[in-house]
């Protein structure tokens, strides 16, 4: 009998069927349909494909309502363990939570309340803002109980603390979860208070909710929404490490700053909607206004050819006052960005405080994720290049590049942006005889708005619109 030739590759180590168990098996298969159903999607044309997924959300749909699905609620705190959660609803839960324990109201939730406090049709803006005739008179309801009696709550509070470092004693603030001992009348009256700004906050958030479904929905060619946010910076790591670099300093962090690029190429009467995901990644971790342009920058060419005749962008993003929401942005804005992308017009969206979280941070946990399990197998993700070489072989979705600043960023009005690694920020290189700007008028209110239904050209007068005014206590400290 000839003998067989090695080809160099060693065989493929798997487990028969008959030595799999039940549970193995069941996981086989499903991973098996799995890539059966993505072989015949790649063959799909976009009109079958986009019906399949009507269908698929369908199915989906009907499988929640059959409490086949787990949401986040079903978990248990441990398993959830979010790490991002809003300070004005997790401290009314607080509240509310130690009431009902007290069994002295019957709601488990501040949600819960809010309903109950606003009509039985649903939360609705007029509803949440008061100005509804038929439920803005409602209170809580409480139960019977002593006035004198005491309770515990939880709160999350911002501290002024005293802290020693090398041999001195430094004042610096610090977020912390403490108990608060009070009587059942007190928290009852607390809550009570804090019923106005809660609901206002619960409003804002449906509104820009509903805003920005809305632009998805009625994008056309020319115009497109861009996603964008900063996750945590990424640690790099070694495959193996000694203890000294484990422990120490030495290992570097690498500036993440994901995005989805939402765009259509039909009119929005039957239009589909098309994202796609992007991930510039920097050496330096800085956050201010000119970095935010560098990583913005690296999309521009990928951005124009998915949407080549570009007139519109909306951008989304969370408000912090350090990066996005502040007077250098702003200009920047105008100055820079807008003949970069060549567009006419740019909207920029800041969404509700403490509600930032969106499809951005599901990219880079996704990039993160990839990372570690590089390094898992044992390779070393400790530098720039080592994780772009992970990326490129892993990630095939999402589109990495490299965040480095060009020759010169050329803003009029600010001298060129060197190329250090560390750069000042922007205020630290402007002085008062380049800086040419327009004086920036602060509104006394944000008005967020929502065009009518009926609306559906862009240069025609728009007969209705509705609009929900805001204003958030810090939005006094934005110039």
């Amino acid at each position: 009998m000839p003998k067989r030739k090695f080809s160099g590759a060693m065989p493929r180590q798997s487990r028969s069927k008959s030595n799999l168990s039940e549970e193995e098996k069941k996981i086989r298969r499903r991973e098996q349909k799995k890539l059966s159903i993505r072989r015949a999607r790649a063959k799909m044309s976009e009109a079958a494909l986009e019906e399949r997924r009507k269908k698929d959300r369908e199915r989906y749909r009907k499988k929640k309502e059959q409490g086949q699905i787990k949401t986040i609620k079903d978990y248990t705190p441990r398993q959830q363990r979010n790490t991002c959660l809003c300070a004005i609803h997790t401290n009314n839960n607080f509240m509310v939570r130690a009431l009902y324990n007290a069994k002295a109201i019957a709601y488990i939730s501040a949600t819960e309340l809010v309903k109950s406090l606003c009509c039985d049709t649903g939360l609705t803006l007029y509803c949440l803002e008061r100005d509804c005739a038929e439920c803005k008179e409602k209170t809580i309801q409480h139960n019977d109980f002593n006035d004198n009696d005491t309770i515990t709550y939880e709160r999350w509070i911002t501290k002024t603390v005293t802290v020693v470092v090398k041999g001195q004693e430094k004042k610096c603030k610090k977020t912390v979860k403490e108990k608060v001992v009070t009587t059942k009348k007190k928290l009852l009256g607390i809550l009570q208070s804090n019923l106005p700004t809660l609901m206002k906050h619960i409003a804002y958030v449906m509104h820009q909710s509903n805003a920005i479904l809305t632009i998805k929905q009625r994008l056309r060619p020319g115009h497109g929404l861009l996603h964008i946010d900063f996750p945590e910076n990424y640690n790099c790591k070694y495959g193996q490490e000694i203890q000294s670099a484990h422990f120490g300093g030495s290992k570097i962090q690498l500036s993440l700053h994901t995005s989805v690029y939402y765009y259509t190429q039909s009119e929005p009467s039957n239009n589909y909607t098309k994202n796609n995901s992007f991930c510039t990644v920097s050496e330096n971790i800085n956050h201010d206004p000119v970095l935010i342009c560098v990583h913005l920058h690296a999309l521009i060419n990928r951005i124009l050819e998915l949407s080549p005749n570009l007139k519109t962008l909306h951008i989304l993003s969370d408000g912090p006052s350090t990066q996005y929401r502040n007077k250098s942005m702003f200009h920047l804005i105008a100055t820079y960005l807008s003949k970069e992308f060549g567009v006419n017009s740019i909207i920029w969206h800041y969404s509700e405080r403490g509600h930032g979280k969106g499809a951005p941070d599901g990219v880079g946990g996704c990039i993160k994720r990839i990372c570690d399990s590089c390094v898992a197998t044992g390779q070393d993700v400790a530098s720039l290049d080592n994780l772009m070489l992970c990326l490129d072989k892993r990630c095939k979705v999402t589109d990495l590049s490299r965040a480095t600043t060009p020759n010169s960023i050329e803003v009029p009005g600010t001298p060129d942006a060197p190329t250090e690694p560390n750069s000042p920020a922007l205020t630290d290189r402007m002085t008062p005889d380049n800086l040419i700007m327009q004086p920036i008028l602060r509104p006394k209110k944000r008005k967020f708005w929502i065009s009518s239904d009926t609306d559906t050209d862009d240069d025609a007068p728009i007969a209705k619109k509705t609009y929900i005014d805001m204003l958030t206590s810090d939005d006094e400290n934005i110039f």
